[in-house]
């Protein structure tokens, strides 16, 4: 018998090489360059790219479209937000208007025109008037020339007030003055409107030269003076920081505000009497976490009178706990870097990370050397810290809190306790008071119960629950149960019935 084998061929597809990656001129690659990539919405990239357009009257040149994340220019925040509601708003659309549209949330079109010079100086401004942006480009898009380049003059249209950092950045020369397109919006918008921040940052980004406008704002008492004054704190050179200062003595209030505020966000070494100067005025008085975060950050050791008045009458306990943090730093006894370490150990189990094996192992042995510890006064500074500690991650405050009660009531001599009872007898702010006097109460009980312990021979742990505030016992009502825990329906002889009524079904309310 003969066997007969047929050998078919089969084709193996081979894999096909990617398409070569276009190239372009290098202005336009100095353009991409001019945005960063982002972590969320990718690289920018070059939508549409022309060599050779007409753009008014026989004069030609490149233009190009390129497609940005909307984070980059209006950053992240507003950009979820505006994808969420137009995620929302659009959810009933086809497929393919659905991601047209979630594409204009989430991406931003800037369009270029780069014109030769010597057309550009034959042309004059009316040329700007007649460029035609593309139909992407956003309706408060506005066409701007951001300079001259090397061979061209280069042209944007993209959202309003958002052409200044990119000038910044393409660093060009003779192009339209931020600071004059920033006062002249200014005019004619309202403090509220976000374009009024674009124009703060604006005036901001120039430093030292937006010192004549903003002049300007305070001669006329525009509306707008405040939140320009408060902008310039991100500028570091020496004379905003002497405007700053002198801007402290002014007679408007709107303006003196802006400017201790100013000083205060963004502490200065020039403005060091001021900070202990504002500290001594306001200590026990009203809130002082921004003087003496201030006088920390400038090390000002003429704070010492004005801290003593912190520590005898604070404000809040977290005043209490920052000077007391740095009287011991400025008189050359600061809290020891592992005592720090450990607490910020021990705080990480309020975070994402609390549940894993090895951040419970680090945070025990963290809590136990803080306990250990020979500075008595940092380990209850820091146990103080940790017991009133909230976060708003559920419950990872209540672990900390409890860590927070092991270490005072692990303290020598009843020093966790005594020291709470100190802070709360001269704190004045009412819910300060009352957590430090359940801390203390919680201390006071499980401290007389080791005794007793003690006492009767049986040894027995102390413990690190949460305390308990004082106040009248509210018990819980299962269904099918009285609050007694007796089944309804079987009467007892000591009990009279208690009727509980259904609670009323909340009424429905809807958006509109």
């Amino acid at each position: 018998m003969t066997c007969l084998c047929l050998a078919t061929s089969v084709a193996v597809a081979q894999p096909s090489a990617p398409p070569p990656a276009k190239t372009y001129p290098y202005y336009v690659q100095q353009l991409l360059g001019a945005f960063p990539a982002s972590q969320a919405g990718g690289a920018p990239e070059v939508d549409l790219f022309l060599p050779n357009v007409p753009l008014a009257d026989g004069i030609r040149g490149p233009t190009c479209l390129i497609r940005v994340p909307a984070e980059l220019i209006h950053g992240r925040a507003a950009t979820r937000a505006a994808a969420a509601r137009a995620s929302w708003v659009l959810s009933n659309l086809p497929d393919d208007q659905w991601r047209q549209s979630l594409d204009q949330a989430t991406h931003v079109y800037v369009q270029f025109w780069c014109v030769p010079l010597a057309d550009y100086a034959k042309a004059g401004a009316e040329l700007q008037k007649r460029l035609r942006p593309h139909r992407r480009n956003g309706r408060r898009a506005e066409i701007v020339h951001l300079g001259n380049g090397q061979n061209y003059a280069v042209f944007a249209c993209l959202p309003q007030m958002r052409w200044p950092v990119l000038q910044q950045r393409l660093k060009l020369a003779g192009g339209a003055d931020p600071i004059d397109a920033a006062m002249t919006l200014l005019q004619r918008i309202d403090a509220k409107s976000d374009l009024a921040a674009l124009c703060y940052q604006t005036l901001a980004l120039r430093g030292a030269e937006s010192i004549e406008a903003v002049e300007y704002l305070i001669a006329i008492g525009s509306p707008h003076r405040s939140g320009a004054i408060r902008a310039m704190q991100t500028c570091d050179s020496a004379d905003v920081t002497d405007w700053l200062i002198g801007l402290v003595a002014s007679e408007d209030r709107l303006v003196f505000r802006a400017a201790r505020r100013a000083l205060l966000d963004r502490p200065r070494q020039q403005a060091r009497a001021l900070y202990v100067s504002w500290l001594a005025q306001r200590a026990g008085k009203t809130s002082v976490e921004a003087e003496l975060e201030a006088c920390a950050a400038v090390g000002a050791t003429e704070a010492a009178a004005p801290l003593a008045t912190v520590l005898r009458k604070p404000f809040r306990l977290r005043e209490f706990l920052r000077a007391l943090w740095l009287r011991r730093e400025l008189t050359g006894h600061p809290i020891s870097p592992q005592l720090q370490a450990a607490a910020e150990q021990v705080k990480q189990l309020a975070g994402p990370h609390r549940s894993e094996a090895e951040t419970k192992r680090q945070a025990i042995q963290a809590v136990e050397a803080i306990a250990a510890a020979n500075d008595t006064e940092a380990a209850a500074v820091i146990g103080v810290e940790l017991a009133v500690l909230r976060t708003r991650r559920s419950g990872g405050s209540s672990v900390v809190n409890r860590a927070g009660l092991y270490i005072l009531q692990h303290l020598p001599d009843g020093a966790g306790e005594k020291f709470v009872r100190q802070v709360a007898a001269t704190c004045a702010a009412p819910q300060d008071v009352r957590r430090l006097q359940a801390i203390a109460i919680h201390l006071a009980l499980v401290a007389r119960s080791h005794a007793n312990s003690q006492k009767s021979g049986r040894r027995r742990p102390l413990s690190v629950s949460r305390p308990r505030v004082a106040g009248p016992r509210i018990k819980t009502v299962t269904p099918g149960r009285s609050p007694y825990g007796i089944k309804r329906g079987v009467k007892a002889p000591h009990i009279k019935a208690i009727k509980i009524k259904p609670l009323a079904k909340p009424a429905v309310r809807t958006p509109y």
